[in-house]
């Protein structure tokens, strides 16, 4: 016969079931939040990965686009086109500038300060806008012959006085406006001692010439 084991009786203590119990069913009391804790760090984690890849793909894209000929080649096109318009305009202003003080010229020298009637009337044609409406600060003249017979009255009442500039023409888009000094010529062309001065606004039309003038008198549109 062979030997006997005898094993020791198992001993459970009915006050220690509740302890096992426990330690084996309930979890820990930071299991659950330290779960959410590596969730959402996974997540941030995941997150970081893919900004990194969109933003390298975007970078890859970008430096393949700027390398690309026909890329450098449109954008160069652009700029030039850039340029281009750019002297377009600084031309167009140019040309804008010079015929407003032409213009502005004409109205000063060749009809306010023409006493030849014919010459005046063809300056006006030159000048003026057939529709032209002059603003005088007692009246309002409408048309080359309305204008023309002012013209001729003003210089009949003072046979030694003429006009001059008296500053530079100021334009600003279709405004164009000239500081004046109406008084006895000088021996050399001039005005001699000051008569009257003022300045006239003038509106260029459509048609290149000019449609509107206000003329303003020291003295008379001032509040002096």
């Amino acid at each position: 016969m062979g030997a006997v084991v005898k094993s020791e009786p198992q001993v459970c203590l009915p006050f220690l079931f509740p302890i096992c119990a426990m330690s084996i069913t309930a979890p820990h009391p930071f299991a659950s939040a330290e779960s959410d804790w590596c969730c959402a760090r996974q997540k941030r984690m995941s997150i970081a990965r893919q900004q990194r890849a969109e933003d390298y793909g975007m970078y890859s894209n970008s430096r393949s686009v700027s390398s690309n000929p026909s890329y450098r080649s449109k954008q160069s096109q652009s700029a030039t086109e850039t340029t281009r318009a750019t002297l377009d305009r600084l031309t167009t202003m140019a040309q804008t500038r010079s015929h407003a003080e032409l213009l502005a010229s004409q109205n000063l020298y060749q009809i306010f300060n023409e006493r030849d009637r014919l010459t005046r009337i063809a300056a006006m044609e030159r000048t003026y806008s057939p529709s032209i409406v002059f603003y005088d600060p007692g009246e309002i003249f409408i048309g080359y012959e309305a204008i023309d017979k002012f013209v001729q009255n003003l210089l009949d009442a003072n046979q030694s006085w003429q006009f001059k500039a008296a500053g530079p023409v100021w334009t600003t888009q279709a405004m164009v406006m000239m500081e004046w000094t109406f008084g006895p010529a000088s021996a050399e062309g001039g005005t001699g001692e000051e008569g009257v001065r003022g300045n006239d606004v003038m509106i260029i039309g459509e048609d290149g010439r000019i449609e509107k003038i206000w003329t303003m008198i020291k003295g008379v549109s001032d509040s002096e």
